[in-house]
């Protein structure tokens, strides 16, 4: 599942209802993936460098990043636009 990256992984996070997982690396986007598919359901873009941590919130509706371009982003309402 996670080889469509095509980077190194760097860090997962489980959303809280265990239906998605989140991961982020070295190419500097962000995967939010369906575990009952497999499939990557929403790529986010923002960074500039690699991503060395992502995080789902306790509701499961934000994700926070934190990146080597000293940047952490907070991603609002990640599922209101699947791809």
């Amino acid at each position: 599942m996670l080889d469509d990256n095509d980077c190194k992984v760097n860090a997962i996070s489980y959303h809280p209802s265990g239906n998605y997982l989140a991961s982020c690396g070295s190419n500097s986007l962000i995967y939010i993936w369906d575990l009952s598919t497999s499939k990557k359901i929403r790529t986010l873009e923002g960074h500039n460098g690699t991503i060395n941590i992502v995080k789902f919130s306790k509701d499961g509706n934000t994700i926070i990043s934190g990146g080597s371009d000293d940047k952490v982003i907070v991603w609002r309402n990640v599922f209101s636009e699947t791809e």
